[in-house]
């Protein structure tokens, strides 16, 4: 007759030391070119725990009309399509640098699985690059309205 083997206790089911609270961080706004301490915020709970993982910046009818003057003024002097051009390809860049941790925020946000959270930041990544192209075709032509 074989002899019995006993399992062993696995690492994941081994009483882990607790672990100390993590901070929850806290997001600011951006407006006009500046981080701005928020009056409001709004936490942002994890759909699978129901945990604030994050608080957001909660903007006020204030804060909408100066960024949306911030927004304006940064029209008035258009950037040039090499210009656009980069600014997009890097932030497509950037992105994809942090595909990992987006996703994690989008299940964690969203309740979305993995799969589709990686969807989703591929998306992004392609919209900003296929942009990036576009814009270094724009030639800024205008049309006078009459």
């Amino acid at each position: 007759m074989p002899m019995a083997v006993q399992p062993q206790p696995s690492e994941q089911h081994q009483q882990q030391p607790q672990q100390p609270p993590q901070e929850v961080p806290t997001y600011p706004l951006w407006v006009g070119g500046t981080w701005e301490p928020p009056s409001q915020v709004v936490e942002v709970l994890d759909k699978y725990t129901g945990e604030v993982f994050a608080r957001v910046g909660r903007s006020s009818p204030e804060d909408v009309e100066r960024a949306v003057a911030a927004a304006a003024k940064a029209a008035e002097q258009p950037l040039a399509p090499h210009q656009r051009y980069r600014v997009l390809s890097r932030v497509a860049e950037l992105l994809a640098q942090r595909r990992e941790e987006l996703e994690l925020t989008i299940v964690r946000e969203t309740g979305f699985t993995r799969k589709d959270a990686s969807v989703e930041v591929s998306r992004a990544v392609q919209t900003l690059v296929w942009s990036a192209e576009e814009a270094k075709r724009v030639l800024g032509e205008m049309v006078p309205v009459e």
